[in-house]
């Protein structure tokens, strides 16, 4: 046996240590320490949110240099230390007239309007969130107020130009994340207010959000859950109407790299596999975070090493422990980190969300476009995974992909009747249009390209000659 099937198969001392480690941090969480821990968060969470809120409206009437600042900066630094000592980071997001602290929700009284005035206080620099990995000094925390509270916003980019100030004044372990629309979904709720969004635009949009992420866990920050379960809403939201045909085809942007592609591709599927299994829209939520962080671990290399396949599962593991307190969610990504590359029939079974994510990201890893080409056609990676149903898969869940996806599915290449080529753009919109979806016609008959994009919906017009493998 490998090493690599080994380390899936629990059989390294890595893999032990890992799951007892995991053990024993759920033992902590069914003990009480999670409801302690955040029962902590939320106190001081509710202090650090009206500290902020008191300097920057006090900008309105002093210099920040003003001795007036002496006490409510000097609060303001020591609350956010005791969060630090606790937390390890600190990720405070405003948004919807609330305020979260890694993940917990900070309750004010009714009429407190601080939540209000942070978000209308930050939100002329496109600020919707601040995390702090380390604690500011008095002078730091003087200068961010001031440039918060008093200056005007930079023209163009101003998260951009504000971040690039905090840079060059030694404040670079100060983050500024953007606004974003948070909508909370409770067990089944359809999420009052909601609107259907394009899903290419969303696609785009997350692509800096998850090099980010990225880039932040390169550098051993710690992992933050939040502005991952702000896209996965709006992931939810664009896959939502059933009409929209483009949900698995995105294209990625030029400067889209590798794993930020395959990221958003497998969180992307596993949240349409989760809506044919009618998941409610709170655990879509959850698989949706889990899949954004399900190869965390190889982030983890040191030196310029690259983490291995055999490693990465519990390498990821160990990423995520780092985030201090426990929860639901937050076991829910461990065991799809230790398990997404579990078989179907591994003894114990993995979890739902592992078995949903694993073929997600075998899919994505076939059928994904390289340099040189993918590795398989979606139709060849199709009969692949289902040859491997009840044993590598689960069947009922890669049965409701293959019901999703039709027999050609998006991005499929195909020769019609006619002479012309084309490539399936949809998913099955209807039992009777299982093998007729829509196209973009790509080669005229007469082996030119079309001067315009061209739309053929099978179902009306065209017959199927034959898919055109990778070879042409």
């Amino acid at each position: 046996m490998s090493d690599e099937t080994s380390a899936l198969h629990g059989e390294t001392p890595d893999f032990q240590a890992a799951q007892d480690q995991l053990a024993k941090s759920l033992d902590r969480a069914h003990s009480g320490e999670d409801k302690a821990l955040a029962t902590q968060v939320r106190e001081k969470g509710e202090v650090l949110a009206k500290m902020l809120n008191s300097t920057l409206r006090l900008t309105k009437l002093h210099d920040s240099r003003n001795d007036a600042f002496n006490t409510p900066i000097t609060e303001l630094e020591r609350i956010i230390r005791e969060l630090l000592d606790l937390l390890g980071a600190v990720h405070m997001v405003m948004v919807g007239g609330q305020v979260y602290v890694n993940d917990i929700r900070v309750r004010f009284e009714p009429t407190d309007e601080t939540g209000e005035r942070l978000i209308q206080a930050l939100r002329p620099h496109a600020i919707g969130g601040i995390s702090l990995h380390q604690a500011p000094k008095d002078s730091e925390l003087r200068l961010f107020i001031h440039r918060s509270g008093s200056e005007p916003p930079a023209e163009g980019h101003p998260r951009a130009r504000f971040q690039q100030f905090l840079g060059e004044n030694g404040m670079d372990y100060i983050e500024l994340s953007p606004v974003f629309r948070f909508r909370a979904y409770g067990e089944g709720g359809s999420g009052e207010g909601s609107s259907t969004q394009d899903f290419q635009t969303v696609y785009n949009r997350s692509t800096t959000l998850v090099a980010d992420a990225w880039k932040n866990l390169c550098a051993r920050r710690l992992p933050n859950p939040l502005p991952m379960r702000r896209l996965v809403t709006s992931l939810i939201d664009s896959t939502r109407d059933e009409d929209n045909q483009q949900l698995l085809t995105a294209v990625p942007g030029e400067e889209s790299a590798f794993h930020v592609q395959h990221t958003l591709n497998v969180a992307t599927m596993a949240v349409v596999l989760g809506r044919e299994l009618k998941l409610p829209n709170a655990s879509l939520a959850d698989l949706g975070v889990a899949a954004l962080f399900h190869d965390v671990g190889y982030t983890s290399g040191e030196a310029g090493r690259t983490v291995s396949f055999g490693a990465h599962s519990v390498q990821g593991a160990r990423v995520l422990l780092r985030q201090r307190g426990f929860h639901e969610a937050k076991i829910r990504r461990l065991l799809v980190n230790l398990q997404h590359h579990w078989r179907y029939d591994h003894t114990p079974k993995p979890t739902l969300f592992a078995r949903i994510i694993h073929i997600a990201d075998d899919y994505d890893t076939f059928t994904r476009t390289r340099p040189d080409g993918p590795l398989m056609t979606p139709v060849d990676t199709l009969a692949r995974m289902v040859g491997a149903a009840g044993t590598q898969y689960d069947p009922v869940l890669l049965q409701l992909l293959v019901n999703r996806l039709g027999k050609y599915p998006a991005g499929t290449l195909l020769e019609l009747e006619d002479g012309r080529w084309a490539m399936s753009s949809s998913g099955v919109r209807s039992p009777e249009t299982f093998d007729r979806p829509l196209c973009v016609v790509t080669r005229l008959a007469d082996g030119t390209e079309p001067e315009e994009s061209t739309l053929v919906d099978l179902a009306e017009e065209g017959r199927v000659a034959r898919v055109i493998g990778l070879g042409g």
